[in-house]
Order: C-alpha cells, then structure tokens, then sequence
C-alpha cells in the first residue's frame, strides 16, 4: 500500500506484489470523500466494491453496523473483514 501526499490531498494506491495498482482511494487526490476523524472517528467505505473510485461510491459508517474493537478495546465504527455499512447485494 503506497500514500501519494501532495499539496491538495492524499492518493491512498493498493499493489500487488509485482507493483501493480489494484485498487485506489481517492484518486482524484482532493479532500477525503468520507469518514471522520473525529469525534466518533468513522471510517470511510466504499459503497460498491464492484464500481470505480469516485467520491459518489464513498460513504462514512453508519455508527450501527461495525465489527471488531479499538486498540483500548471500543467498537470500531467501521467493518473490517465484513461488508460495508452503505452496501447491500
């Protein structure tokens, strides 16, 4: 996983062990589409995993469906390992 830092945002870029870009977040490198860093810290998640990066296919957790505890054993307010809030098949 490689962050891109630049001066208006960051590119988050996931690579294959060859190198190879496999999946991005926020490639259009303005402010992060979703999420929040406080004061619930929310993370952000990809509303279909089958549709490209855009900003419309980004959405902040729900706060009621999350999987998994914080470091000082809290609910993460996202789903690890598990679908995403804003997704359904």
């Amino acid at each position: 996983m490689n962050l891109v830092n630049n001066p208006t945002g960051e590119i988050l870029l996931l690579k294959n062990p060859a190198g190879n870009t496999v999946d991005t977040a926020n490639i259009n490198n303005r402010e992060w589409p979703a999420g929040s860093a406080s004061p619930n810290y929310e993370s952000m998640e990809r509303c279909n995993p089958h549709q490209p990066d855009t900003d419309a296919n980004w959405n902040t957790n729900n706060g009621t469906i999350k999987n998994g505890l914080d470091a000082d054993g809290n609910p993460i307010n996202g789903t690890p390992r598990q679908g995403n809030s804003c997704y359904s098949e």
